[in-house]
């Protein structure tokens, strides 16, 4: 992408270097440039927007200029403000030991996370040495100097070096592409993390980074960071029950209290993906509890002609067409058919239990 940044001058200094916006000029008064101290003329009609140029004609460097507004803006938002808040998302990482889907890896999420500063930090200094290194803006406590700094990183068209990212200071790095680009940072007097896809800048668009202060915690998850329980279940009267894609219950989550049918169940799957019969029935066999259901056998299809499965042998055997599904287990025609479904991305992410036994699906 090209470069986008706008080129307006809306802020120059007074005669006493208090950074004025054209809104608030005065023909009658003299403005310097931020950046190189030229004199500045106002430029207040009725057609263009309101702006200073340069009297001279010249045009400084208006990435340097930017990069200075907004250290100014910034600090005197700080300033005056009674309170500054930053806003972050730190990763949290589910504290189950034992995941109730099997999960391997723990699910993580990102929760914003709200502090003031000024509860810490009481001075906000402009281009402050730190270390090896020089922040373009730094927060520290005048009364508490152990107070590790944080560096606000004003980024124009240079980011921060691997070097500083890498030394472990806590850095707010701020992507000004024009001067609208700090208007929230100082009208509400806060900032707040916005990172672009894969946490890459990109020209054109205003990002807020924050760099070490994320770290890791560990939560207990609500239901807004809980997977889905999708169940198949044999109940103590032996009959099957399946959730199926179209029927997901949105309220029942990895974390949700079984009801007492449930958890009295023979013979139990909780998944995060849908349940298709044909895998449920194959964890059936491998969880080595004797029990057959004509929906198991290969003589029991879908019939055209009835809109219902039936037991094809009903002319050739003499068995029931409709036949009640646990009399597989007494059938002496009844064959094993073979299972055919595709296991879901996540295949993994399951538990079978069968009754005085919890067992992972390995």
């Amino acid at each position: 992408m090209g470069n986008t940044i706008k080129q307006d001058y809306s802020y120059a200094f007074d005669e006493s270097d208090t950074l004025i916006n054209v809104r608030y000029a005065s023909r009658s008064c003299t403005y310097y440039c931020p950046c190189c101290g030229e004199i500045m003329i106002p430029h207040m009609g009725k057609v263009r927007r309101w702006h200073f140029t340069h009297k001279s004609g010249a045009k400084c460097n208006y990435e340097t200029y930017l990069h200075k507004i907004a250290k100014l803006r910034i600090k005197k938002s700080f300033d005056e403000a009674e309170t500054f808040q930053i806003n972050f998302s730190p990763k949290i990482i589910c504290n189950k030991s034992d995941c109730p889907l099997n999960v391997q890896e723990p699910c993580s999420w990102r929760e914003l996370k709200s502090f003031d500063v000024k509860k810490f930090y009481d001075t906000c200094s402009i281009e402050k040495s730190v270390g090896q290194f020089v922040g373009d803006l730094v927060l520290s406590n005048s009364n508490r100097p152990e107070y590790p700094p944080i560096l606000i990183e004003i980024f124009v068209s240079h980011k921060s070096t691997e070097e500083k990212i890498n030394s472990g200071y806590r850095i707010i790095e701020i992507k000004v592409t024009s001067e609208e680009s700090i208007e929230e940072i100082v009208s509400e007097h806060s900032i707040t993390e916005l990172v672009y896809y894969k946490n890459e800048w990109s020209d054109g668009i205003d990002l807020v980074k924050f760099v070490n202060f994320h770290g890791e915690s560990y939560e207990s998850p609500t239901e807004e960071h809980q997977r889905p329980k999708i169940q198949f279940w044999i109940d103590e009267q032996l009959s099957f029950h399946i959730g199926r894609f179209d029927e997901y219950d949105y309220s029942n989550f990895c974390l949700t209290p079984n009801p007492s049918e449930l958890s009295n169940s023979v013979f139990r799957i909780d998944a995060d993906f849908p349940i298709h019969l044909d895998f449920a029935f194959s964890e059936l066999i491998k969880s080595g509890i004797d029990l057959k259901y004509c929906s198991m056998c290969k003589f029991y299809r879908f019939n055209d002609f009835h809109m219902r499965n039936i037991c094809i042998l009903y002319k050739s055997k003499g068995t029931k067409i409709n036949p009640y599904l646990l009399c597989a287990n007494n059938c002496p025609h009844f064959s094993l058919k073979e299972f055919q479904y595709d296991k879901p991305n996540g295949e993994s992410n399951y538990k079978v239990f069968v009754k005085g036994i919890n067992s992972n699906h390995n």
